[in-house]
């Protein structure tokens, strides 16, 4: 298989693995219908048409990501957890570098999003060398004032 075709059953899996978790985290059968229907048809599209592009990628994603921000706290944490252990990433399309460079840039965190993947970038000290010891701890020190 070569590595397109890897990235685009890993692409489906994380999907239908996200779509599943956020089905159990809402213990309603009638959301959970409803879910399925407008959520894992898109993926079923994928699979029947054999691409995805990143555009619809991001797209399917954000839309779900919306849904995920009503849950409990805990259930949101639960569900990124366990797509950052098996596949190394909770969202598509956001590159957590430039997500870094953009903070550092306008000089502040804005939303629960960007202050998590700034979380993690400074909550892991190996990307101090990657960035500079001056700009890891002013990365620190944005997302303090900006209350997370």
């Amino acid at each position: 298989m070569n590595k397109g075709n890897e990235r685009f059953v890993e692409q489906v899996e994380f999907f239908r693995e996200k779509i599943a978790l956020w089905i159990l985290a809402l213990r309603n059968d009638q959301s959970a219908s409803r879910i399925r229907q407008v959520f894992l048809e898109p993926v079923d599209r994928m699979v029947e048409s054999g691409r995805i592009s990143k555009a619809e990628a991001r797209n399917l994603d954000r839309g779900i990501e919306r849904f995920l921000e009503l849950l409990p706290a805990e259930d949101k944490a639960a569900i990124r957890t366990r797509l950052k252990e098996k596949y190394g990433y909770d969202r598509i399309g956001v590159e957590p570098r430039r997500v870094v460079q953009r903070v550092l840039k306008r000089g502040r965190v804005v939303g629960d999003m960007e202050a998590e993947i700034v979380r993690d970038f400074v909550g892991n000290l190996t990307n101090q060398d990657a960035i500079g010891k001056r700009n890891f701890m002013r990365l620190a020190e944005l997302l303090d004032r900006a209350g997370y």
